[in-house]
């Protein structure tokens, strides 16, 4: 019951079940439905960081630090526009098949939250941030993992096309956001001398 009522839940405990599902049902998702799901990302990113960086939140910090980190949203819509085939795009509707991907970003979003946690609930002598670093490999492979099931039971592209879009969505996605993110906030010198230690 609970996975019918979330299927962020469903996506992220059996991705290609749970898309061969949802893409078969008759469900019109309009352009404004579709701006939902990367509008909570937007707002999980600035939440995240809110609390990362000021140990608090309010409506307006979270809504400041949104506007200034939703261009990694921009990044995900765009690496989704390139990597979807067009006639999938007609045949699912583009607006479905963009509510449909946005649907997978739990596993980010999951791990977003509890590195703001992580930083809210130890001072700062005491966070050995390696393991921070470390952790992100749970959820860039889960997240591969959901966009593989996205692209072959949603879209129904073949394996090799499947796995051909997947890489090309995460070099696009988390490649460009990691870059452009590490270089805001010097996260490169940061990662070398955390494992320089």
């Amino acid at each position: 019951m609970c996975t019918r009522l979330f299927p962020e839940v469903e996506i992220m405990c059996a991705p290609r079940r749970a898309y061969s599902r949802l893409s078969a049902e008759p469900h019109a998702v309009s352009v404004l439905d579709a701006c939902y799901r990367p509008a909570i990302v937007g707002v999980t990113i600035g939440t995240a960081a809110s609390i990362s960086s000021t140990s608090h939140v309010s409506i307006g910090l979270v809504a400041s630090v949104t506007a200034c980190w939703m261009f990694l949203v921009a990044i995900q819509v765009a690496a989704a526009w390139v990597t979807m085939p067009s006639a999938s795009q007609r045949a699912l509707g583009t607006a479905r098949a963009m509510d449909l991907l946005f649907s997978g970003h739990a596993p980010w979003s999951l791990w977003l939250l509890g590195a703001a946690v992580w930083a809210l609930a130890l001072p700062i002598s005491a966070r050995d941030t390696r393991w921070l670093f470390a952790s992100m490999i749970v959820p860039l492979v889960w997240n591969a993992t959901i966009v593989f099931a996205f692209f072959r039971s949603a879209l129904q592209l073949p394996r090799d096309a499947a796995v051909r879009r997947t890489i090309a969505h995460q070099v696009i996605s988390v490649g460009s956001g990691l870059a452009i993110f590490g270089a805001a906030v010097a996260i490169w010198p940061r990662i070398v001398g955390a494992f320089a230690r």
